[in-house]
């Protein structure tokens, strides 16, 4: 199984203590004031749980998924785990087997493709808008992020480094006065979502991810958005040669069970 760092779903691992059976959970709801409390079903943490780690690539591509041992480790009966896993599969994450254990789905990497090249694109080019708009305020935000990012690769916490990695990004396309390119990349970033996996599945590739990060900041730091906008495009390319190359190689992966048994 790919490991980050022993991080696991939702950045903190897979947790062993039980799972309450119904969790509270504050929202607003117009018809009960403010604030109202939403329950949601074990089925639901569980879910919860294991697409958080398909999407990060705790869970890699072809590992199999044994109900038993997910319910022992989450401390639920097997029916929410095979609700869960359901749901998993509705939503094209997991392939569920009649006569063997469920596995996680192959990355979909004709999507994949398309998604990636078309980001590259517009996130260059977001990049490029919101340069001359990024204030001494942003830019201390993108410093502390980077600074974030640079201590997870230090501690190899991969799941971290994905969310950073996006709230990264997505701090600098907010700053382009074009509001309808930045829904359109929240759109693709949605419509691939395992596309953040590439940190986990290919542990190799942080380091340069990093250093493009800290190049991107000095462009964005001396006024260069083209050179910004070059290096951000530069780098959707790279993690999309990564995850190709990785869904690629897929026929010699994914034969061990999560979780491990003790």
């Amino acid at each position: 199984m790919a490991t980050s760092g022993g991080q696991g779903v939702a950045g903190g691992g897979m947790r062993e203590e039980p799972v309450s059976p119904e969790s509270p959970e504050s929202s607003p709801d117009a018809a009960h004031g403010p604030v109202a409390t939403v329950y949601r079903t074990k089925a639901q943490i569980v879910h919860e749980y294991l697409k958080e780690a398909i999407v990060n690539g705790t869970l890699p591509p072809g590992e199999r998924l044994n109900i038993r041992t997910l319910s022992h480790k989450l401390g639920v009966s097997q029916t929410p785990v095979r609700e869960a896993l359901r749901l998993l599969a509705q939503e094209g994450l997991v392939v569920i087997n009649p006569h063997s254990d469920a596995r996680v789905a192959d990355l979909p990497l004709e999507g994949l493709e398309e998604n990636m090249l078309i980001r590259a694109e517009l996130e260059g080019l977001a990049t490029r808008l919101a340069a001359p708009h990024i204030t001494p305020e942003v830019m201390a935000e993108l410093e502390q992020l980077c600074g974030e990012m640079d201590r997870c690769v230090q501690r190899r916490d991969l799941v971290r480094y994905g969310e950073l990695n996006r709230r990264f990004h997505l701090t600098i396309y907010r700053c382009s006065p074009y509001r309808r390119l930045y829904g359109l990349i929240e759109e693709l970033l949605n419509q691939v979502p395992r596309a953040r996996s590439v940190f986990a599945l290919a542990p190799d590739y942080v380091r340069r991810s990093q250093e493009t990060h800290r190049a991107i900041l000095e462009a964005l730091k001396s006024g260069d958005g083209e050179r910004a906008g070059a290096l951000v495009r530069q780098q959707k390319l790279e993690a999309r040669e990564v995850l190709m190359a990785h869904g690629q190689s897929l026929d010699a992966r994914g034969k061990a069970s999560w979780p491990p048994t003790d």
